[in-house]
């Protein structure tokens, strides 16, 4: 927004903010919209092992959809960052790198949490949402309630015909690295029904899973 101020001095900037008619017109926020991919609120009553337990945010718009399409299915990089908000809350944000060699968003998600479940939940919403190649399609797309009643996802229909098996296997090898990351043989021990149990509730072919 602050674009067209780039090497200003410190008075005109003064009188930029001042002036917030010119600095914020609707078609200058209208490029800030975007899309709520899946919204949960947490049921604390749930398993620690459940994802119901978890609160989480999932946002992106047609762009980020669109380059995910493009650019995002053989490699993404995802990464969480905690200092960058004053509620300390994570916030996952997934990449894909364009044809410029730049990286470009595909999803943030905001959880109250950073484990296997919260990133596979912000996964599997950019998996349900990704556009297909067909350009005489509209891409039509539609909210559901979440089965437990606490939140809402967006679907879209065309996202089926588009195979990502590189988000059928990213949290396998995430639920992988949390176990082998595990201080302790103990926790190890520990962690290791959590790990099974989590690859058993993927929406994945028995054979994968083994």
């Amino acid at each position: 927004m602050l674009a067209l101020y780039n090497g200003a001095n410190e008075e005109d900037l003064q009188e930029a903010l001042r002036n917030q008619k010119e600095l914020c017109e609707d078609k200058k926020l209208y490029r800030f919209l975007g899309n709520v991919l899946y919204y949960q609120q947490p049921n604390l009553s749930s398993s620690e092992t459940s994802s119901e337990r978890f609160y989480q945010l999932t946002l992106s718009n047609q762009l980020w959809l669109k380059n995910a399409q493009r650019y995002g299915k053989y490699c993404i990089g995802v990464d969480s960052k905690y200092d960058l908000n004053s509620d300390r809350a994570p916030v996952l944000a997934v990449v894909a790198e364009n044809d410029a060699g730049f990286g470009t968003p595909l999803v943030f998600g905001l959880s109250n949490k950073e484990n296997n479940w919260t990133t596979s939940i912000a996964l599997k919403s950019l998996k349900n949402n990704i556009l297909c190649n067909d350009s005489n399609c509209e891409h039509k797309w539609y909210y559901e309630d979440l089965p437990n009643e606490k939140g809402f996802q967006r679907i879209t229909e065309c996202a089926k015909n588009h195979n990502w098996i590189l988000l059928t296997r990213y949290p396998i090898a995430l639920a992988f690295k949390i176990v082998g990351r595990s201080r302790s043989i103990e926790l190890a021990k520990e962690l290791g029904p959590l790990y099974s149990e989590f690859i058993n509730s993927l929406d994945i072919t028995q054979e994968l899973k083994n």
